[in-house]
């Protein structure tokens, strides 16, 4: 994939497919973020990707923080 370069500053969320992660990433976007979206569920990440794609740039990655290797 293609690097891309963007002025918009970049937020890294855990948890961002549920409850308060959800919320935050809806602020982050609105606010012209770049967004890192990461949680343990891929659909709910797909889902949240497809509603946050209108308003901002989204990545997302489904791991779970809690693994010593998923950052890997």
């Amino acid at each position: 994939m293609a690097q891309q370069t963007s002025d918009k500053p970049v937020v890294l969320i855990t948890g961002a497919s549920a409850g308060i992660g959800d919320a935050i990433a809806w602020r982050f976007a609105r606010g012209g973020f770049s967004i890192v979206a990461v949680a343990r569920r891929q659909d709910r990440l797909d889902h949240l990707a497809a509603e946050l794609s209108k308003l901002a740039d989204i990545r997302t990655l489904a791991a779970d923080v809690r693994d010593a290797n998923a950052p890997e």
